[in-house]
């Protein structure tokens, strides 16, 4: 058993362990939902740090910058993280004053509507169900390369893995893995950052002046990004600018309101936590995106021919550094869903749902605690 293989199973068994051991604690639909109203200001800040870390971060935003691009890329994210503290301060504040389960229970109350209610929670669904299929693709394109499998067949593992953790243990479980995986990503992020400089260049300041006059791949390090040869995706300086920008203000407005990061804000202790959270996850992320992306980017420095590139992260973790990076990547992400809106608690209370409610009265099974749980909740007057 190599070594990549051992950290995936590890984590499985970690996760599973922390899964069962949160799911233990739900005692009613607080719990279940919003974890109780009670998280700390260190455990919104690692989830919200975490859940955006995902696998576009390891697989596809890495190659970008190994293709030429880093401090495009984190000029993008400037932009990127006042979404947090501007979200935070005019919008999440009040979303955990609601004292609501989910964003469209929210915007239902705030304009009286059902409508409403009900379109949010169909653009909820729709919309993280988009973003869930590229997550679930990553995890399962990198579990495939780590352990040499079908890409076919990590796919429904990957999705029954998260599926059953998250619908066992709630919103306490994914606030808990969450945080785990929230240092581990800081703890790769640098330990590997400083490995990857010390063998590429001698350390930081010769790797960025390698870099630097870096012939194969010329404006690496510019504030452009490359925009000279068969490779480069702009041809001026301008165009590339106004890209990051663009991309920027978009995702700040995604960051902002989406139900994605928005309704981690629920489960904050209170408004302050709410508040300091929102102010201190753009540090973070900054410093994760600074080390990560530079790191990717000194890669050429040891390996220029990676192709494509969004293997980048597979080749880093095999060959270079002794650091399993398949869960720091991928995480579970269909509690987005379950944190926004079920489609049940949008829809009303409906003959099918009351059968398959019927159906999971056993009790003991997976499906039958998801259920109870959603039911308790769904009818529940406001």
């Amino acid at each position: 058993m190599t070594i990549q293989t051992f950290g995936v199973f590890a984590f499985f068994i970690l996760f599973m362990a922390i899964g069962k051991i949160a799911g233990s604690r739900v005692k009613g639909t607080d719990d279940y939902y919003v974890s109780g109203r009670n998280a700390s200001t260190f455990v919104i800040v690692g989830t919200l740090v975490a859940s955006y870390a995902s696998t576009v971060a390891f697989l596809g935003e890495s190659g970008f910058s190994y293709d030429g691009y880093p401090v495009l890329l984190l000029y993008l994210m400037v932009f990127n993280v006042l979404g947090y503290a501007l979200g935070g301060i005019f919008f999440g504040r009040f979303l955990r004053r609601s004292a609501c389960y989910t964003l469209p229970e929210y915007f239902g109350r705030r304009f009286a509507s059902r409508k409403i209610r009900v379109a949010t929670g169909l653009i909820t669904v729709f919309g993280m169900g988009a973003y869930l299929v590229a997550v679930t693709q990553g995890a399962a394109v990198l579990l495939a390369e780590l352990l040499d499998l079908d890409y076919l067949y990590c796919l429904p593992i990957v999705c029954i893995l998260y599926t059953m953790f998250t619908f066992y243990s709630g919103s306490q479980g994914v606030l808990l893995v969450n945080t785990v995986k929230f240092l581990i990503i800081m703890a790769v992020a640098i330990l590997a950052g400083f490995y990857i400089m010390n063998i590429s260049g001698g350390g930081w300041t010769e790797t960025i002046s390698k870099l630097a006059s870096y012939e194969l791949k010329p404006g690496i390090l510019a504030w452009h990004g490359m925009i000279t040869g068969p490779d480069a995706k702009w041809t001026s300086a301008l165009s590339a600018i106004a890209w990051a920008i663009s991309m920027g203000i978009i995702w700040a407005a995604v960051v902002a309101v989406s139900p994605w990061q928005a309704t981690l804000y629920l489960m904050a202790r209170n408004e302050h936590v709410t508040l300091r959270s929102c102010l201190l996850v753009p540090v973070f992320i900054l410093i994760f995106y600074l080390l990560l992306q530079i790191s990717a980017a000194a890669i050429n420095l040891i390996n220029p021919d990676i192709q494509p590139s969004e293997r980048l992260c597979y080749a880093w973790n095999r060959h270079l550094c002794p650091f399993n990076l398949f869960f720091s990547a991928s995480g579970s992400y269909v509690d987005r869903i379950l944190r926004s809106e079920h489609f049940w608690r949008v829809m009303g209370p409906g003959s099918l749902y009351e059968r398959m409610v019927q159906t999971c009265q056993c009790g003991r099974s997976f499906l039958g605690h998801y259920f109870r749980c959603s039911h308790c909740c769904c009818w529940r007057e406001s």
